[in-house]
């Protein structure tokens, strides 16, 4: 259970003692078998990398070279319009109030 990286309780229940049993007597062996689950579930993250999976490579690239993937986003709003009617009211038109019109000419 200890090569799963199953938690200490859970092997504790399953074995039928207390979590402080494994602990205090067992903690040094059960580090060195998750220490191999960990090495087992590496190798066949490599081997299914390199046979051409690429959400391994990716997750590989990120998680053991430090890749990063990144996204340039830039957002810009254009600057609010303001009317002024003949009788001195002001009207601000901002983006919500932009509708699209469909251009027949290109049909």
């Amino acid at each position: 259970m200890a090569t799963t990286n199953s938690p200490i309780g859970e092997m504790a229940h399953a074995m039928g003692v207390d979590v402080a049993t494994l602990r205090n007597n067992y903690s040094s062996i059960i580090e060195q078998y998750n220490a191999k689950g960990r090495a087992m579930i590496r190798a066949l993250m490599f081997q299914s990398a390199q046979d051409g999976n690429f959400q391994a490579q990716k997750w590989l690239s990120q998680n053991l070279l430090g890749y990063k993937e990144t996204q340039d986003v830039q957002i810009s709003f254009p600057k609010p319009t303001i009317i002024v009617r003949p009788s001195g009211e002001t009207v601000e038109l901002g983006v919500q109030d932009i509708k699209v019109i469909e251009d027949d000419s290109t049909k």
